[in-house]
């Protein structure tokens, strides 16, 4: 029998880890979907940032210190193959509010199952602030 290293190249093998069906259980830690979940919010435009209130000062505390946590904001509730996440977010003021939720509410979906492979069962949007600039003035 050749041992793994000595047998033909054929192409068409694949990996033994990438085989479904195979014994053994892969664990997603909790923290884990909810940074992805987190990424995938801040990545659509018209999100100034994800969190509210103590998460969003906190954030700009690890801001400031050079780093930042990518799951404030973000709650998720994870099952054996489900998952749900609920989303706090600050949208940049002239967007319009249901569209940025609506498509913050796809990213979420299309990342965590893509990335995690879990079947998102639902992504709950709060938007908590409108930012209206640095100093606090509507944009000319």
């Amino acid at each position: 029998m050749q041992s793994h290293e000595d047998a033909p190249d054929t192409g068409t093998e694949t990996l033994r880890e990438l085989r479904p069906g195979l014994p053994g259980r892969t664990k997603i830690a909790d923290g884990v979907v909810a940074r992805i979940a987190g990424i995938g919010a801040r990545q659509v435009a018209g999100v100034h940032s994800v969190g509210a209130g103590p998460a969003r000062a906190l954030g700009a505390f690890r801001g400031a210190a050079g780093t930042t946590d990518s799951t404030a904001g973000i709650r998720v509730d994870v099952g054996a193959t489900q998952v749900a996440v609920d989303v706090s977010l600050v949208a940049s003021y002239g967007v319009p509010l249901h569209s940025v939720a609506n498509h913050v509410r796809k990213a979420i979906y299309q990342a965590v199952e893509d990335l995690v492979g879990l079947q998102v069962i639902e992504v709950n949007v709060d938007v908590t602030d409108v930012f209206i600039g640095a100093e606090g003035r509507l944009p000319a």
